[in-house]
């Protein structure tokens, strides 16, 4: 998809300066409103702040990608704004530094097309350092449109011979660009490490890139960057697993791999899988549709009853922990882990 279809010379702000992310939403929505692609500038504002309300969109390394899905929106667009002197945007940490903002404008009715086509190819070249460099430092629309239309750093999962194969989710239905940037990011360490690193991304479109049963009979380990229930998570029985949240790969891709490969084996017996698409019952699919709307749980994995042992990133602790109990665990503090959790 050509990424400058979506957009238009007049959606795009350089060196602009706001004082709050409000007032950058307010002014990128104004641009859509002017070209006609939005209805109502309030009900889409009211639906962008809504998605804000549910979590953080600030995407780390400089980004934010604010975002509405609206019956107001006529046509599927988005608007950019570079900044000249940083704002304060909520992060997955907390507030971080954000000079470049991507307003995404999607009328429901293209929830399943376009929206994921446009968030797929949009976060494929934000990801790309280069690229991003180069939208952040253009100083006239034409040089910013081209940067968009810039492919060149997108480069396939690499395959290493004799290399450790990581398989990787990514999955956060509520705030979808998390998902594809997370996979991007994973990928591309993979390719710095040597690591043959395959991921699936599991969002409001189901899941694609659907990892093959020879990519997980080879995996050394497994890394869920996920803030909700991993689908089929019956997969990856027996494969080493690392949970953190979705937006970790962002910042710590590279880290995340080699901890990976540091995870041992327990005693459980890996299921040797096959290409095949399992059936579901009603029941299950209710399930999961269940566990997939609880936007910011971590994902509790089961299998046979009991819970996985997974490791999982305790941020205010700063350090990964195994908890081998029925229970989610919380990272407000260490006291609040279940009996027979352990830090690592």
């Amino acid at each position: 998809m050509n990424l400058t279809t979506l957009t238009h010379r007049d959606a795009l702000c350089l060196n602009a300066r706001f004082t709050s992310r409000e007032e950058a939403i307010h002014a990128l929505t104004q641009r859509l409103a002017a070209l006609g692609k939005i209805s109502s500038t309030e009900q889409f504002l009211k639906e962008v702040y809504r998605r804000e309300s549910l979590g953080p969109t600030a995407l780390g390394e400089g980004l934010a990608v604010p975002h509405g899905k609206t019956a107001a929106v006529k046509e599927a667009a988005f608007a950019v704004a570079t900044l000249s002197e940083p704002l304060q945007w909520e992060g997955v940490d907390g507030p971080e530094a954000v000079d470049l903002v991507v307003l995404l404008a999607i009328p429901p009715n293209e929830a399943g097309t376009t929206h994921m086509q446009l968030l797929t190819a949009l976060t494929t070249r934000l990801a790309d350092d280069e690229i991003r460099a180069r939208i952040q430092s253009a100083t006239t629309p034409d040089e910013l449109l081209s940067a968009l239309d810039d492919k060149g750093g997108t480069q396939p999962s690499a395959s290493f011979s004799n290399a450790p194969t990581i398989v990787c989710v990514t999955a956060c239905p509520a705030g979808i660009a998390h998902t594809y940037m997370a996979a991007e990011y994973l990928e591309k360490a993979g390719r710095k490490l040597g690591v043959n690193v395959y991921v699936e991304k599991q969002g409001a479109n189901g899941i694609e890139g659907r990892l093959t049963a020879d990519q997980l009979n080879s995996a050394t380990a497994c890394i869920f960057a996920a803030e909700v229930a991993i689908k089929e998570s019956e997969r990856f029985n027996g494969i080493p697993a690392l949970s953190v949240p979705v937006a970790e790969p962002i910042r710590h891709a590279e880290a995340l791999i080699q901890q990976s490969l540091t995870l041992e084996r327990g005693d459980e017996t890996r299921t040797v899988q096959q290409d095949t698409q399992p059936v579901k019952s009603v029941k299950t699919e209710l399930k999961q549709a269940l566990l997939s709307g609880i936007s910011f749980a971590v994902p509790l994995i089961v299998a046979g009853g009991r819970c996985w042992r997974s490791r999982y990133y305790c941020r205010k602790s700063s350090g990964y922990k195994i908890c081998l109990m029925k229970k989610t665990p919380g990272c407000g503090c260490t006291a609040n882990w279940a009996a027979g959790c352990s830090e690592f």
